[in-house]
């Protein structure tokens, strides 16, 4: 890799980290952030959130962010940073949306409720089959 691209990575990255860092949120929350790819001037990253514990170390869920990080073609312009949370369709863009708290509880809530329900299902199946 070529030094001006991985500058460009490296770059890209501490832009992403510094403004997660920004978002007000619990101090419980953890992030990994991940490169995924680039497209012309633009940079694709996951990052995944959780809340783990001491009793808990593996969460029960993870809430994935996707971001894209676009570079104008004048290169004059700063960047512009744009994410969308898992199973939420909305394109949010950082400076015009503020990021929620609320809204990384509500995916992983979610989640926790459909593998509770799934669990339940999965349950009432294998008592109804002992019963035939």
């Amino acid at each position: 890799m070529p030094a001006a691209e991985k500058d460009k990575l490296v770059e890209t990255h501490s832009l992403l980290m510094n403004t997660i860092d920004g978002w007000e949120r619990r101090a419980s929350w953890k992030y990994s952030l991940r490169y995924q790819r680039e497209e012309g001037n633009t940079f694709f990253y996951t990052c995944i959130w959780s809340i783990p514990t001491r009793r808990r170390p593996i969460p029960r869920a993870t809430c994935t962010v996707f971001f894209e990080v676009e570079y104008p073609a004048n290169g004059d312009d700063s960047p512009i940073i744009r994410y969308t949370l898992e199973s939420l369709s909305v394109v949010r863009r950082e400076g015009e949306n503020k990021f929620r708290e609320k809204w990384l509880d509500q995916v992983i809530d979610s989640k926790i409720q459909l593998r509770e329900e799934q669990s339940r299902d999965q349950i009432e199946t294998a008592a109804g089959n002992v019963n035939r």
